[in-house]
């Protein structure tokens, strides 16, 4: 039986690939224990997907730019358990980012305010602060 903290990282598949990979780095050099499920779609695993989501301790979120119905199932799956979610929102490298963008999209999840503790980044090194920032917090 462990104790570490239990970190569901969440996305869409086909988005933030190489950042899904990074953020799983940077928990297990945290000492956390880090899930990804990127077979979330099977139907055979979505049980086990969902039951892994419910025993997390904090749910990082990748939000995608588009909407997604498994995402949005993963934040009402959180919201139901009390799970803290941590969103994170990349955007183009030398993109003007403004606070408006950013909270459309949390609104498209209906997420606006869970940003409180939110990440915007475009850069690998600014998610890895962000991920290390945001379980600090939590």
């Amino acid at each position: 039986m462990t104790n570490k903290v239990k970190v569901f990282i969440s996305s869409t598949f086909t988005d933030h690939t190489h950042d899904r990979e990074f953020i799983e780095m940077i928990c297990k050099e945290m000492n956390l224990d880090a899930k990804l499920y990127p077979e979330h779609s099977t139907p055979g695993r979505r049980r086990e997907y969902l039951d892994s989501l419910s025993n997390s301790h904090i749910v990082l979120l990748l939000v995608p730019e588009r909407e997604s119905g498994p995402v949005q199932e993963e934040i009402e799956c959180s919201r139901n358990n009390g799970i803290p979610i941590i969103p994170f929102f990349k955007v183009k490298p030398g993109a003007p980012t403004s606070y408006e963008s950013v909270k459309k999209r949390a609104q498209k999840f209906k997420m606006d305010h869970a940003t409180e503790h939110a990440c915007v980044y475009s850069k690998l090194e600014e998610l890895g602060r962000g991920v290390k920032k945001g379980i600090a917090v939590i």
